[in-house]
């Protein structure tokens, strides 16, 4: 018995401290987010809501507020969505009543997918009910429209439904809101022929405008191969080739009574096979760089090399860190050779990869003011700034042992331990 009564007085001393350690965590994040950049200090404040959500809920639900609250400063409608789509999320597990006045205030296709998947756990009518009212205030794509589709509806609520994502069908959609129609036509043919042969139409109008985009984002591509030749598409070929291939498969009596235009785009794009790449460019040089510091710093730490040679092997391997692209992968290496450098003495070569990672850091993230409000073209920045983290987190390192000051880091570093907190606690 003695054993068991200790664990419980162990387990009773120890819960007290986890909680006060949590709390501190949470305040510093609190305080330090508004000091962020406004699209950093928002993702702060989320991030930190989820972790916390089943331990704090008030807490949680507070951090999810100032994030609203934030959100109307950015220009970027975009990076708006993002955000909101997240706390709609997260307070679907909070308040749902709110989190559904959110969505209906700002629609967009991501934030109504999270209500519908959340409603399909009580019922396919209810989840219709949640995407008909979506559809009508303009929320497209859904991604869970089609796992609804494939659920037992009733026949009027299925009819409803499908004519309700024909016609909710934008005018003028992205590359991404034309393929969610494409993939979704299978399912009309069966499910509603009239809603079917509608969203063809549109989807016809749509790619064949003048308004449809030009080219895919970089670096994405898309071929079409037929025998020995290939061929690249723009966006609308690869969208309309999709669409003739469905219809030559799924419903191919509607095919061959609709000739004209669906006729014109199968002899522009006959049957063959399609695919999907991305251009890597000088992936493959930079993975070889990066190979070769790699080795160069595992060998400049051998022990049984004289002291000169490692030295040197690691001011070879610093200076070929200049041939990978800004970034994490530059940023570490460089964060190693320093960390090195100061723990084997060395100030003058400690002072040099110092100077150099501060200067990765800035090629990268030129966005710590009010003005960095918006995402697009800073993913680099986040991945290289939540990498970094990790890795000062995994040696135990300090910021500033690497002389390296950004408004976002610490915080980083603290959401780290909070989640390790929680994750102790919960056990």
């Amino acid at each position: 018995m003695r054993p068991i009564a200790l664990t419980f007085v162990v387990a009773g001393l120890l819960l007290p401290q986890e909680a006060e350690l949590r709390s501190r965590l949470l305040d510093d994040l609190e305080r330090l987010a508004p000091a962020e950049a406004p699209v950093f200090g928002i993702d702060t404040r989320l991030r930190t809501a989820e972790i916390v959500l089943a331990k704090d809920a008030l807490r949680a639900r507070r951090l999810i507020d100032d994030s609203l609250a934030a959100i109307p400063v950015l220009t970027h409608q975009p990076t708006r969505a993002y955000f909101e789509q997240r706390a709609v999320r997260l307070l679907l597990r909070l308040d749902p009543v709110a989190a559904r006045t959110l969505a209906t205030l700002q629609p967009s296709g991501e934030t109504w997918d999270h209500l519908l998947r959340e409603s399909l756990k009580a019922s396919p009518e209810a989840a219709a009910a949640v995407a008909m009212e979506g559809l009508r205030l303009g929320a497209w794509p859904m991604d869970g429209l089609g796992e609804l589709l494939d659920k037992t509806l009733d026949e009027a609520t299925s009819q409803s439904l499908c004519l309700q994502i024909a016609g909710a069908f934008p005018d003028q959609p992205d590359i991404e809101g034309a393929e969610a129609m494409v993939n979704l036509l299978p399912r009309l043919l069966k499910r509603h022929r009239p809603a079917a042969e509608d969203a063809v139409q549109r989807l016809l109008a749509a790619a064949e405008s003048r308004r449809f985009p030009k080219s895919f984002p970089s670096p994405d591509w898309w071929r079409l191969e037929h025998g020995s030749r290939s061929r690249p598409l723009e966006p609308r070929e690869m969208v309309l080739y999709r669409l003739v291939s469905t219809l030559r498969r799924e419903a191919p009596d509607f095919f061959k009574a609709n000739p004209g235009r669906l006729a014109r785009w199968a002899e522009r794009l006959p049957e063959g096979t399609l695919k999907h790449g991305r251009d890597e460019g000088s992936g493959e040089e930079q993975k070889a760089v990066e190979e070769k510091v790699e080795k160069m710093i595992e060998r400049s730490r051998e022990k049984d090399l004289p002291a000169p040679m490692r030295s040197a092997i690691a001011s070879e391997a610093l200076e070929l860190t200049r041939r990978l692209k800004p970034g994490d992968d530059r940023l570490v290496a460089q964060a190693m050779l320093t960390r090195d450098a100061y723990l084997a003495g060395d100030e003058q070569r400690a002072s040099r990869a110092a100077r150099m990672l501060q200067e990765t850091f800035s090629a990268v993230c030129r966005c710590d003011g009010p003005s960095c409000d918006s995402l697009e073209g800073r993913e680099a920045c986040a991945e290289m700034i939540e990498a970094f983290a990790e890795y000062l987190d995994e040696h135990r390192i300090q910021p500033e042992f690497l002389h390296i000051d950004h408004p976002s880091l610490q915080p980083r570093l603290l959401l780290l331990e909070l989640k390790r907190a929680v994750g102790e606690g919960a056990r």
